[in-house]
């Protein structure tokens, strides 16, 4: 009898097929679904809410704890001696630096000569320097006479100039008189360069 149902009416046949097969599908997603459902469950607990909740609240008591913890120990504590009140040294406590005294001026004043090396009394050196310094302004003046002794003639300049703090001193002199050869020759006016106690350069009587 089946045969005949299903031999005289295929359309019949077709529908219960189908039927069954939607049927067979149904029951499979579910299975599939739930054992979806089971294995993501069993892989890490930490997906569920609850849980992730219970996470939060620990992390949360945690730091409170810390909190109270710090609160209750007060700022952090100096090492001893380092609470001493230390002196603050004003800005210029430094000691003042002095300023270098300045140099002594060099004193010119004075006469020197290269020594009796001539036969006239009223001129028995070859070169003499005079000079006379003010004290109170350095200034310098004086004389400075040559003679080429024998017979070589004279010459005799006033000079002038301000001392320094240097050895050497520079005078400005003119020729107020002279005779013999040694006049001839000597400028009439000569920028001289002296050190006490040294010959003047330059010498026109050596």
């Amino acid at each position: 009898m089946a045969n005949n149902l299903f031999n005289g009416r295929p359309r019949v046949r077709v529908a219960v097929l189908a039927s069954a097969w939607v049927v067979l599908s149904l029951a499979t997603a579910a299975v599939t679904c739930g054992e979806i459902e089971r294995r993501t469950e069993a892989v890490d607990p930490m997906y569920h809410e609850d849980e992730i909740d219970v996470m939060v609240d620990y992390g949360a008591t945690l730091q409170a704890q810390e909190t109270a913890r710090a609160l209750d120990a007060g700022p952090p504590k100096e090492p001893a001696g380092a609470s001493e009140d230390v002196p603050e040294l004003p800005a210029d406590s430094a000691p003042p630096v002095e300023a270098p005294a300045p140099a002594e001026v060099q004193d010119f004043g004075g006469s020197w000569n290269s020594g009796p090396l001539c036969d006239e009394e009223d001129r028995p050196y070859r070169w003499e320097i005079t000079l006379r310094q003010d004290p109170n302004t350095d200034a310098v003046s004086g004389t400075i006479k040559f003679h080429a002794c024998p017979g070589g003639g004279r010459a005799t300049y006033n000079v002038s100039g301000t001392a320094t703090p240097s050895d050497v001193l520079f005078l400005e002199g003119t020729k107020t008189s002279g005779r013999g050869s040694l006049n001839g020759i000597a400028p009439a006016e000569q920028t001289f360069r002296v050190s006490k106690g040294a010959e003047p350069f330059p010498n026109f009587a050596p």
